[in-house]
């Protein structure tokens, strides 16, 4: 029996120290990639967001199906782009991402706070001088690959969103 339990001891403790060893990720390379994301998103600037992109971004935000739309799922850089910059950005003035916590894992960052949305007045059938205020908690999985964002997860709480008229 002490035989089997040394036995068993040994090979936890080889696969512990292997799995300490195992493949290194840059987790700094991706905290700045997904910090000159959020930056080009805050800005409405899609082809900074692009620059980041792998190819074959794939973009999903599968909580939009659960308050009454559908899947919002994109599958290429040019797919993605074409959304932001023909149905997102035009009625938004900032994306503010008040992010509370990040950290990463493996080939992926998780990115938790809220997201206040700054729209245009046109939105709500007034003047584009008025801003209108959309916040909600949010959390976002970047998954990298070669340096670049190869995929977005979004995860958004709509039920519990505010929409004001900022003061």
């Amino acid at each position: 029996m002490k035989k089997i339990l040394l036995f068993i001891a040994t090979i936890i403790v080889t696969f512990s120290a292997n799995a300490q060893q195992g493949v290194q990720f840059p987790y700094e390379e991706m905290g700045k990639t997904a910090t000159t994301y959020f930056e080009a998103y805050r800005n409405l600037d899609a082809d900074g967001m692009a620059a980041v992109y792998a190819d074959d971004i794939q973009y999903i935000d599968e909580t939009l199906a659960g308050y009454g739309g559908k899947t919002f799922n994109a599958s290429s850089k040019d797919e993605v782009i074409k959304n932001f910059k023909e149905n997102f950005f035009p009625s938004a003035k900032k994306f503010d991402w008040q992010e509370e916590s990040r950290f990463f894992s493996g080939n992926q960052g998780v990115f938790r706070g809220t997201l206040v949305v700054h729209y245009k007045g046109s939105v709500n059938g007034k003047s584009d001088d008025i801003t209108y205020l959309w916040s909600v908690p949010y959390v976002s999985i970047l998954t990298f690959k070669d340096g670049k964002i190869a995929r977005h997860n979004d995860y958004v709480n709509y039920p519990v969103a505010t929409f004001t008229e900022k003061k």
